[in-house]
């Protein structure tokens, strides 16, 4: 026995890498131009990042990746045709995809079919297991393999990869 936890072939939903770099990445290209913009008042001036502003500079990239973070789980929602996102403390209704429950019995009263379709769409809801910045990119997601496939074609998506159970 090593003492290293080896990863099973369970897995549970799958890890959604985007494309940005994480924080970490960004704070050191930071450091770096703050570092190179040291004494020079134009640097500032022009918003070059400074020491002075290192720490907001870097806030604002963290802010810039929560949002394209909730960008990805809309277009997640309309890709994958569910309702809304859940398990983040946070709930994002998908507004395309709610239909008044007194409009879907008017429609299946004249129309069955396509009553029962609008009825069925957009039920499912967005499961997501966890959200990552600062040294990862991306999300967790409770996600079918099919579901995983489509999610790849989603813009500013970098990689998915099954998330396994680790023992």
């Amino acid at each position: 026995v090593t003492g290293e936890t080896e990863p099973s072939s369970e897995f549970h939903g799958y890890i959604v890498e985007l494309s940005d770099e994480p924080l970490v990445v960004k704070r050191e290209e930071l450091e770096k131009e703050a570092q190179q913009n040291q004494g020079r008042p134009v640097a500032r001036m022009f918003g070059g990042t400074t020491p002075a502003n290192l720490e907001q500079k870097t806030a604002t990239a963290g802010s810039s990746l929560t949002s394209k973070r909730e960008t990805f789980k809309q277009n997640a929602l309309q890709k994958l045709g569910k309702s809304r996102v859940t398990g983040t403390g946070n709930v994002i209704e998908n507004n395309e995809l709610k239909v008044s429950p007194i409009i879907t019995s008017f429609i299946s009263l004249f129309f069955p079919k396509t009553g029962a379709a609008i009825e069925n769409s957009g039920t499912g809801e967005l499961q997501v297991l966890g959200e990552y910045q600062n040294t990862f990119n991306g999300l967790a997601l409770d996600i079918t393999p099919e579901e995983a496939e489509e999610i790849k074609a989603i813009s500013g998506v970098k990689a998915v990869y099954p998330n396994y159970k680790v023992n």
